[in-house]
């Protein structure tokens, strides 16, 4: 049979079964066990954490603004998701509804919305800036061409 690299050939222990194990009376939790082999000398290895600014500005204005965009992104689809709603009850009890070029109006810019709001997410710097406004214009002209004009 072929052993993996770094075994050397040996054969972990068996582990005793619940049955076979024996509870200790006076263990501590603080404390390792001494028995295991390499415990008693083994040694932890510190490592250095870069100091991180937690005050600066930017990172909070730039959260805010994903969460805005991210917003009315969902805010879009919901409302596409709501006036496809409308057009089916409409069909049901003869009334016109909001139309077929509602419908494709608003599924068209919450796509868009929410491919940019994506693209926004997973970029850093001015496209994701230039993506965030683009998910602002689109809500915008949509609600503008659809529901107040």
């Amino acid at each position: 049979m072929h052993q993996p690299p770094g075994r050397g050939g040996h054969r972990r222990p068996a582990t005793p079964s619940f049955a076979e194990r024996t509870p200790v009376a006076d263990a501590r939790t603080d404390e390792l066990p001494t028995g295991a082999p390499g415990i008693a000398n083994a040694r932890t290895d510190e490592f250095e954490v870069p100091a991180v600014p937690s005050s600066s500005p930017r990172p909070r204005a730039r959260r805010f603004w994903r969460g805005l965009t991210g917003a009315m992104a969902a805010g879009l689809a919901m409302l596409t998701a709501a006036d496809i709603v409308i057009q089916v009850y409409a069909l049901f009890v003869d009334s016109p509804g909001p139309g077929l070029p509602s419908l494709i109006g608003h599924f068209v810019g919450a796509t868009a919305a929410v491919v940019a709001q994506r693209y926004a997410d997973r970029w850093i710097g001015r496209r994701a800036a230039a993506c965030g406004v683009a998910v602002v214009v689109l809500t915008l002209a949509t609600l503008w061409f659809f529901w107040w004009a």
